[in-house]
């Protein structure tokens, strides 16, 4: 019928021995009036209908079989994706501390640091008191006076001497110095003179401005006596200037002065230049410039410093042709003055040079030899482009064959002599060379001429200068 069930729908419930035929009914299995129950289950109605699940009952799990053996492997499968990172897990916690390490080694020795600042001075401790003054010892022996009688007592290396040349006589109340012994008086200027307050009559000084000894008197002070004027240097002439000592250099030397101070006169005249030279068809030359005049009759002069320097100067050689300027003069010294060489002539296409006096054709004078820069006065500047070489005195002419400035005279040694005169232009015609200017005259230089032998005419020496000192012996 349509409410049959296979025994195995019962599953463990419900049994049928093969072998006996016999049923089994499960421990759980009931059968009430009008129905079989599985526990609360009820798996058949009284119809007879089934009532349990539609797959049957499920019996109890049975034993565990045996294991069967071990299948082949398969092969590999694909690998998979890989899996998201798993999250960070939380922090464990800290471990406790371990044991300490030993000891290492002691590290090397550090640099030694920089010295520390000096600490402050500390402050000075007090004073401790004076001891007692100790007693005070016997007066000794007064020892003997040294000298003899009316000699000046004066202190001998601690102990009182006296010396023969050096005496008193009260009775006549004289001072009296002896031979080989000198009296030393202190010297004055005359301003540390006139500062001198409460001075006595009769008080003697030596006054080393003036180099005179001086006496005090009710009029105030007088020349006790003076200190005589001695000095030498250069060829001294006491003759040719009746009242005065000439002194005359005519190459280097000294003037020095040994004892007192005098008012001198002097004259110092430069080396005169030498003239520019003439080349045919190139142009002439001018003469050249003379060297630098200074004079004065009021020099101070005294033994103090006592040595002035004397220098003096050479004239300056010629131009060779036109193509280049006569050479500057030397200069000429007497201590602190100075006079400048004359400046070279000019030649065509050359400029005089500057000098004491300047150059024929532009050169300029009151210069330092051979430059632009100011020289007290002592000359002229040489004339223009067209004229003659200036000489000490004037300017000079503007035409060819015309004399330089006529220089200037002096008889500072008796005799009325001219010197430092400008040298001439060159000569048109009539024809001829210039010649060499004296000695110690100062004199510029002759420009060279036309005509004559040769293509080239030199320009003419200039003369050397001259230093002359005088001084009344009086």
């Amino acid at each position: 019928m349509s409410n049959n069930r296979e025994l195995s729908e019962f599953a463990d419930y419900l049994t049928v021995d093969d072998t006996t035929k016999n049923v089994g009914i499960g421990t759980t299995l009931k059968i009430n009036a009008g129905g079989i129950f599985v526990g609360n289950t009820e798996i058949v109605r009284p119809d007879g209908t089934w009532g349990g699940p539609s797959s049957g009952l499920v019996g109890a799990q049975g034993a565990q079989g045996f294991q069967g053996r071990q299948g082949a492997v398969g092969a590999q499968g694909d690998a998979g994706t890989d899996g998201a990172q798993g999250a960070v897990g939380a922090q464990g916690s800290v471990g406790a501390q371990g044991a300490a390490g030993a000891q290492g080694a002691a590290g090397a020795q550090g640099a030694a640091g920089a010295q520390g600042n000096q600490g402050r001075q500390g402050a000075t401790g007090a004073q401790g008191a004076q001891g007692a003054t100790g007693a005070q010892g016997a007066q000794g022996a007064t020892g003997p006076v040294g000298g003899s009688n009316t000699q000046i007592l004066f202190n001998d290396g601690g102990s009182t001497g006296g010396d023969a040349g050096f005496t008193f006589n009260k009775s006549t109340n004289v001072v009296q110095v002896g031979n080989q012994h000198r009296l030393g008086l202190g010297d004055f200027t005359t301003a540390q003179r006139d500062a001198l307050t409460s001075v006595s009559n009769g008080t003697l000084i030596y006054n080393s401005t003036t180099d005179q000894l001086e006496v005090y008197g009710p009029g105030g002070w007088i020349v006790g006596a003076a200190i005589p004027f001695v000095a030498t240097g250069g060829t001294v002439d006491t003759t040719s200037r009746t009242g005065y000592n000439v002194h005359t250099f005519t190459s280097p030397g000294t003037f020095t002065v040994s004892s007192g101070s005098k008012d001198v006169e002097y004259l110092v005249v430069a080396g005169g230049a030498g003239g520019g030279g003439y080349t045919n068809f190139v142009g002439y030359g001018w003469g050249g410039g003379a060297g630098g005049y200074r004079t004065s009759t009021t020099f101070s002069v005294n033994s103090s410093p006592g040595s002035y320097t004397v220098t003096v100067g050479g004239g300056g050689a010629g131009s060779p042709s036109g193509y280049s300027p006569g050479s500057n003069g030397n200069p000429s010294v007497f201590g602190p003055i100075t006079s400048q060489g004359g400046g070279g002539g000019g030649s065509a296409g050359n400029n005089g040079l500057n000098g004491g006096s300047g150059g024929g054709q532009g050169g300029l004078g009151n210069r330092v030899t051979g430059t632009t820069t100011p020289a007290p006065p002592q000359g002229n500047n040489g004339g223009p482009t067209t004229g003659g070489g200036a000489g000490g005195a004037g300017p000079s002419p503007g035409l060819f064959n015309q004399a330089g400035g006529p220089g200037l005279p002096s008889s500072i040694n008796g005799t009325n002599v001219t010197r430092a005169a400008g040298g001439r232009a060159s000569p048109g015609s009539p024809p001829g060379l210039q010649s060499p200017q004296p000695d110690n005259s100062g004199n510029g230089g002759g420009g060279g001429g036309y005509p004559g032998s040769g293509p080239n005419r030199a320009g003419a020496n200039g003369g050397s200068g001259i230093v002359i000192i005088a001084y009344p012996t009086a």
